[in-house]
């Protein structure tokens, strides 16, 4: 055989197993990644679902491959599944807030971005990848009805409330205090409430 052949067939042989170690590479960062991934087809058949995606919802990855990611989503929004996939066929490309149910009935929230990946003689394939952003979610939900309680016992207080930094700057004052001066909250806040002090007092 000549030198020149027996060279090509060991750059094929090297190049055959880069791509080997590569797609091996890939593997285990799938298999490891923190980050929640899916493949599915432009009907929502799932092809491959990474176990950090499953583990969200309680489920092994073989249990997600085979099934329509329709049936993993919180029952309210299955109906706008349908419009998820037009977008993704139209835009190469989709992003929000995916709300899913889990195993045990609760309640997931995934921050997602998938996109479209095409090749000739393939079908259409999309690329999924989330975060879980349900306690982050729970928290700011919590913290916003805590919000809510402490401006409804602040706003019935027969009592100035009022809430202000270092600097003197106002965030926050009650109903109270904008019905004695009977000033609006937005001329109130920063520096606007001393407006209402008396000259001698500011």
């Amino acid at each position: 055989m000549p030198e020149a052949d027996i060279n090509k067939q060991k750059r094929l042989a090297r190049e055959l197993a880069d791509a080997r170690q590569q797609q091996r590479l890939y593997r285990e960062l799938f298999e490891n990644s923190l980050g929640l991934m899916c493949i599915h087809d432009l009907k929502g058949v799932i092809s491959v679902v990474n176990p950090a995606a499953a583990r969200s919802l309680g489920f092994s990855p073989e249990e997600g491959v085979g099934s329509n990611m329709r049936n993993f989503l919180a029952p309210p929004v299955r109906p706008l599944f349908d419009d998820y996939l037009e977008r993704m066929r139209r835009n190469g490309s989709d992003s929000g807030l995916m709300r899913l149910q889990a195993r045990d009935g609760g309640e997931r929230i995934w921050l997602y971005r998938n996109v479209l990946y095409e090749e000739a003689g393939a079908e259409p394939r999309v690329l999924g990848h989330a975060q879980d952003i349900t306690e982050r979610v729970q928290v700011e939900e919590v913290l916003r009805e805590s919000e809510r309680r402490f401006r409804n016992m602040a706003d019935t207080a027969p009592v100035f409330i009022w809430i202000s930094d270092t600097d003197g700057k106002c965030m926050f004052v009650n109903k109270a205090w904008l019905d004695f001066t009977g000033r609006a909250i937005e001329q109130e806040l920063g520096h606007g409430w001393t407006a209402s002090l008396h000259p001698e007092d500011r």
